[in-house]
């Protein structure tokens, strides 16, 4: 009876009083008002907190941290804190709806994906979200994740990371409690003991022990009734889930190691790594060797970029040419710098030329009227390196090339900010055609 009253508050964290850079909420289908935070600028990574019933308040120190290098979304699921519904039932607590909550958040900031930062019930709801709807994630990180089906609930014991004096007081403070002594010691002095279940350094457990007793119950009991429900288990989704997946968790978490091996079993793209000295938190028990392997995942992730630049370089070459010319637009904005060089057939000479994004739209709406794409537009693009928030490009097409520089807004959004580009002559022109044509 003591472990289904506590099964499971899976995702604890010390919170610290941190500020978001935006703070903000939208009401997505169904009427809730989802409030998230974000955090940050560079490649998104929406982070889902552990519970269930649950907040995201003590997440924002992981969010924070995360944030120097990639924009973070944190958000409340709904129910908990900021993200209030008139009623809590069965029927409006399901995983389905807090999938969909997910996805309607992703299209409210405009992502196309986002990589799927799930901790605890968190990986939980990041898979059975992955599951649902893979297209629109990049990525997943699985941080001391509750694993792909229910296999966790088989021998799990909160008490197996415990001391035997940790164990005895805990399991008296339990037996206080279930025997109808409610009293705010008794939960307090139960709540102080189950805290060093989740770390490897207990020095941090009066801090998690707050966070356990800030838990919705109520959310909790119908999230795990609803999972029993739909039996859960996304193992035939996450086999055929191609995209990279990182599975990090300590060998000392309360979640069994074989959680996280099943994971990585089913996922072909997948890491597992397994920290030592760890309990359910790697960025407290291990924030060198977490953060080293999530910016190591992260870092391997060229594949989405590549593609989103060579979507924006392409869509640049096309807007000058097709009919409709507002493309321009969405590729580049009014700082965009463009200068170069160009041939006259007319004259024989080379010219230089400075170009304004006005200049950039008029030449764009001149072009478009021939109303085609000439052919081998662009011949080739090659992208030559790839930051954190910055890249550089060259596009060739018969014409000539240009020399891209790109950078990503805060919503990962890649955009042209600099071109310096080069027309050939007609002779070399000519050649390439030539060429070509072999």
């Amino acid at each position: 009876m003591a472990k289904r009253s506590f099964l499971l508050c899976l995702s604890l964290l010390p919170c610290l009083i941190l500020f978001a850079q935006t703070k903000t909420g939208f009401a997505p289908a169904g009427g809730v008002d989802i409030y998230y935070e974000l955090y940050g600028g560079g490649a998104p990574v929406v982070i889902i907190n552990g519970g269930p019933g649950l907040n995201s308040n003590g997440f924002q120190d992981l969010a924070l941290s995360l944030s120097e290098r990639y924009q973070v979304i944190l958000y409340d699921q709904r129910g908990t804190g900021q993200s209030n519904m008139k009623e809590v039932s069965p029927e409006n607590i399901t995983m389905d709806l807090m999938a969909a909550d997910l996805e309607a958040l992703r299209k409210h900031l405009g992502y196309q994906e986002w990589t799927v930062l799930g901790h605890s019930f968190g990986g939980i709801l990041g898979n059975y979200y992955t599951a649902k709807y893979p297209a629109a994630v990049r990525a997943m990180i699985a941080s001391a994740s509750g694993g792909i089906d229910l296999g966790l609930l088989t021998n799990y014991d909160i008490t197996r990371q415990m001391t035997e004096v940790q164990r005895d007081s805990f399991m008296y403070w339990t037996a206080q409690l279930s025997s109808g002594d409610t009293s705010e010691r008794v939960r307090e002095k139960r709540l102080a003991f189950m805290a060093t279940a989740y770390l490897y350094d207990d020095r941090y457990a009066p801090k998690v022990a707050e966070r356990l007793g800030q838990s919705n119950r109520q959310i909790n009991q119908l999230i795990w009734q609803n999972l029993q429900r739909i039996q859960y288990d996304v193992r035939e989704a996450a086999t055929a889930f191609q995209k990279p997946v990182l599975i990090i968790q300590g060998e000392q978490d309360v979640i069994l190691p074989q959680t996280g091996k099943a994971a990585r079993d089913a996922f072909p793209n997948s890491t597992w790594v397994l920290m030592p000295e760890c309990g359910h938190y790697g960025w407290i028990d291990q924030p060198a060797l977490y953060f080293k392997s999530i910016h190591a995942f992260m870092d391997a992730l060229p594949a989405a970029d590549e593609k989103a630049i060579r979507e924006v370089l392409n869509n640049y070459v096309h807007s000058i040419y097709k009919v409709d010319s507002s493309l321009v637009y969405a590729v580049t904005d009014t700082t965009l710098q463009k200068s170069g060089h160009y041939y006259s057939d007319k004259s024989g000479a080379w010219s230089y030329s400075d170009m304004t994004f006005q200049q950039l739209v008029y030449t764009a709406a001149r072009y478009n009227l021939k109303g085609h794409i000439p052919n081998n537009a662009p011949v080739q693009v090659e992208i030559f390196d790839i930051g954190s928030q910055t890249a550089s490009a060259k596009v060739s097409a018969i014409w000539g090339f240009d020399y891209v520089l790109l950078s990503q807004d805060a919503r990962g959004k890649w955009r042209m900010d600099k071109v310096l580009w080069q027309s050939y002559s007609t002779e070399t022109r000519r050649a390439l055609q030539e060429q070509m044509k072999r």
